[in-house]
């Protein structure tokens, strides 16, 4: 009961009295891998990852399969740039487990070190397991298009536009796709969308000024430029 209690409080954002029940359990279960790593997840969250790190290694210790575990751990050094850790991390939970979300976190490593062609593979594995992930078929469009699969790219994105599952990568991608095959209408249309949702975004604001000056709308392409510099 003080379990459920502390993982209500926990979901719902109250960090510290979470913590409180977690250590009270702890004090009571030392071994108890699954609430070691859930105050593990807490200090990750708290960015405190000293604390989230111990935590979530003696969580390991005592469940070396533990999939929540795996993943946060692969989390941990992912924020602290420490790809090559944090890939161990992801690539054991999907070899013991078939874990989702160490699936997509690896994919996302993979993008954000701009390693599309490993990525390109990768993904498309990964979506053997979970073929209707939109997050994993967002990255594979995205890897298609990066190693210049422009009609299979183009056919996701539409898949994904008419889900409404297009993340903001996606959209910037799928906009920079139709530039390319000159269907600039569309493009601003995606772009558009992109900002309803994402005001500020500089990518897109940038995108959209360039979008209009190629269709030669120079009044509007000067008022997205000006608040990007703003």
């Amino acid at each position: 009961k003080e379990l459920d209690t502390a993982i209500n409080l926990h979901k719902k954002g109250h960090l510290e009295k979470a913590e409180k029940i977690y250590l009270e359990i702890l004090n009571i279960d030392k071994k108890n891998s699954y609430v070691l790593q859930l105050i593990g997840t807490l200090y990750l969250q708290k960015k405190n990852f000293n604390l989230s790190e111990k935590y979530l290694l003696h969580s390991l210790e005592q469940d070396p399969k533990n999939p929540g575990t795996l993943n946060n751990l692969g989390i941990l050094k992912k924020n602290a740039k420490d790809f090559v850790k944090s890939l161990k991390y992801f690539d054991l939970n999907i070899e013991k487990n078939n874990f989702l979300n160490s699936w997509v976190n690896k994919s996302n490593i993979l993008l954000i070190n701009d390693n599309y062609t490993e990525g390109l593979d990768f993904t498309k594995n990964a979506l053997k397991n979970y073929p209707k992930d939109q997050k994993l078929r967002n990255n594979y469009a995205v890897f298609l298009f990066k190693c210049g699969f422009q009609e299979e790219s183009l056919s996701i994105f539409k898949q994904l536009e008419n889900e409404e599952a297009l993340s903001s990568e996606s959209y910037f991608n799928y906009s920079n796709l139709l530039i390319q095959i000159n269907n600039l209408s569309k493009a601003l249309e995606i772009v558009d969308k992109l900002l309803m949702f994402d005001p500020k975004n500089l990518d897109a604001l940038r995108q959209r000024h360039n979008i209009n000056k190629l269709l030669l709308d120079f009044k509007k392409s000067e008022e997205d430029i000006l608040k990007a510099i703003e």
